[in-house]
């Protein structure tokens, strides 16, 4: 296999984002089971895609923070990367804070 050529596909970042058909995410993770290259990218991709999410966070409008206090916040955030703590996919961690944050951000 082509390492370089397969990193540099785009089937990686696709992967990251939940967006290939069951089959493609079955080899995806052959190959990072057996490929320490394919792996790290996986989790350097990861890792950008949370920096840049964190890079544009704005804050809550105020009547939230209000309403729920920023304390709620930070401990939801607590319990939520405990739960994806050795989570392979980031986009099971996003859904499962998009799901606590929702449900608690609710006027």
């Amino acid at each position: 296999m082509d390492i370089k050529a397969y990193i540099e596909s785009g089937i990686l970042e696709a992967y990251v984002l939940g967006s290939l058909t069951p089959g493609e995410v079955r080899e995806v993770q052959a190959n990072i089971a057996q490929y320490p290259e394919i792996a790290a990218e996986v989790r350097a991709i990861e890792d950008a895609m949370v920096d840049f999410a964190r890079a544009g966070a704005v804050e809550p409008p105020l009547v939230y923070r209000k309403k729920y206090g920023t304390p709620l916040n930070h401990q939801l955030l607590r319990k939520v990367e405990k739960q994806c703590a050795g989570t392979q996919r980031l986009s099971h961690c996003n859904r499962i804070i998009a799901g606590r944050f929702n449900g608690a951000m609710q006027p």
